[in-house]
């Protein structure tokens, strides 16, 4: 027979591990098994949304989707996360950003650099998809149009956001997270690694680090030739440990490209020319 403190000592460790396991199974599917999260970020997302009652603008930047990103990208230190999003929102009153996406000026930019928005991955983050490799940088630095050009990779980052809260409202999963795919087959250092398009690169990575660091699950960056990994040592100082940790340099290599996007994407929501099966 079991001693009474045994017993009492039985049915603790039972209650806790049952409750543990009760909150990981229910963090998974409430945000997703691809950035599970834990315990610790739980507690700080809690505080946060306290903290964040006063700064933020709208109803969906008090989601805790939305919130989440912002405690990771400050690594739990609710006061820098604070400070971030006052920031940000100070940021997108001034640049009109949440009009941004319904902007006739965005709309012509985008006929001239498209890009995809109209698949998931395995864990139904969206996939923002573009090929950047083909895009004249230097044309657009020596026209004067850098402020409007990095404006529209705001455009960019801003639709996929948006497209994960369409996706939160349509699933019941609290979709945090998107995946970005910027296909570099192409590149030229006179196109894309100038002189000119050097701070036209590094005020697109300021202002993804400041606005919506946490906000990407991945880059996956395919087709890249050794002539980027000069702009991509450029830009690295501008990053945070995460961002470059998350970002992945494939070379034009199909079986090398097949591999890592299998893991990441179903074939029903790869395109054709990565070895998948959607085709549009």
């Amino acid at each position: 027979m079991f001693h009474p403190k045994s017993k009492l000592k039985l049915v603790i460790y039972l209650t806790v591990g049952l409750t543990l396991n009760f909150k990981s199974s229910n963090c998974e599917n409430l945000f997703g098994s691809a950035s599970p999260v834990t315990e610790k970020e739980l507690v700080a997302l809690r505080k946060f949304k306290e903290i964040a009652k006063t700064v933020v603008q709208h109803d969906y930047q008090r989601e805790d989707s939305y919130l989440l990103n912002w405690v990771r990208a400050s690594e739990l230190n609710l006061d820098h996360a604070k400070r971030r999003l006052e920031k940000s929102m100070s940021w997108r009153k001034e640049n009109s950003i949440d009009t941004l996406v319904n902007n006739p000026e965005m709309k012509k930019m985008e006929k001239k650099y498209p890009f995809l928005l109209n698949t998931v991955d395995k864990h139904g983050h969206p996939v923002l998809e573009f090929n950047s490799g083909r895009w004249d940088i230097r044309k657009v630095a020596l026209a004067g149009k850098s402020e409007i050009f990095t404006l529209y990779w705001v455009y960019m980052f801003e639709s996929a956001a948006t497209k994960t809260r369409n996706l939160t409202a349509s699933t019941g999963k609290q979709i945090s997270e998107f995946v970005v795919i910027v296909d570099v087959g192409g590149f030229s250092l006179r196109s894309q690694g100038c002189l000119a398009c050097l701070p036209i690169l590094g005020r697109i990575t300021s202002d993804y680090e400041n606005n919506y660091a946490g906000f990407v699950h991945s880059f996956i960056l395919p087709n890249a030739p050794r002539a980027f990994d000069y702009v991509f040592d450029f830009l690295k100082p501008l990053m945070s440990p995460a961002t470059r940790n998350s970002v992945n340099l494939l070379s034009s290599d199909p079986e090398e490209i097949k591999q890592v996007f299998g893991k990441i994407i179903n074939d029903d929501q790869l395109r054709r020319h990565y070895g998948g099966k959607h085709s549009r």
